[in-house]
């Protein structure tokens, strides 16, 4: 499993129905090393939001964190919509998930929120950025740089099986469809 992902299944110790139906809206991370074990706190709850950060470790120094700003409440297609995407993006990959992969990642991540689920399911935002993770880091040096942080703003969901596309653009990569318009922005947090 990714140190990535060993992060995002830090945060499954939040989930158990507390959180079904809530939605990311931010996520920073920062892998500055080999995440064997990782832990999570909740850093902001109200209702209807919550912040949570899981930390990573190998041999009780941290390697890694990942915040996580969650939102209560499902965001139906017709509800969020994406922005237009950059005219200066630069297609780098081609993506969708079905259920049974989405299945697989849940079950990795521990991840039990049901909007992942069934009909009209979303596809989870941490597969997405795993995905975008694998796809770019090659191609794109400033995303490899272990020292870094990096933010991602979701601005609207993907379904499961709906094809998205990984760019790149003047202001760093984003994730769009056909349908929404550009669903997440990522870049280097300076």
């Amino acid at each position: 499993m990714s140190n990535f992902l060993n992060l995002s299944r830090g945060i499954s110790k939040y989930n158990g129905g507390e959180y079904d139906g809530y939605v990311i809206v931010k996520l920073e991370w920062q892998i500055n090393g080999n995440v064997v074990d990782a832990d999570a706190d909740i850093l902001r709850e109200r209702t209807g939001y919550c912040q949570i950060k899981s930390t990573g470790f190998e041999n009780n120094e941290e390697t890694g964190f990942i915040i996580i700003t969650l939102l209560g409440g499902k965001m139906d297609g017709d509800e969020a919509t994406g922005v237009p995407v950059a005219e200066d993006a630069k297609d780098l990959a081609k993506l969708s998930f079905n259920q049974a992969e989405v299945l697989t990642y849940l079950d990795a991540v521990q991840d039990t929120n049901p909007i992942h689920k069934g009909e009209g399911a979303i596809v989870p935002g941490g597969m997405v950025l795993a995905a975008l993770q694998d796809k770019v880091a090659e191609t794109m040096p400033w995303f490899k740089d272990v020292n870094a942080k990096y933010i991602a703003h979701f601005l609207a969901p993907i379904d499961v099986g709906e094809t998205f596309t990984i760019a790149r653009t003047s202001k760093g990569l984003c994730v769009y469809t056909a349908r929404q318009g550009e669903c997440i922005r990522v870049s280097k947090k300076l």
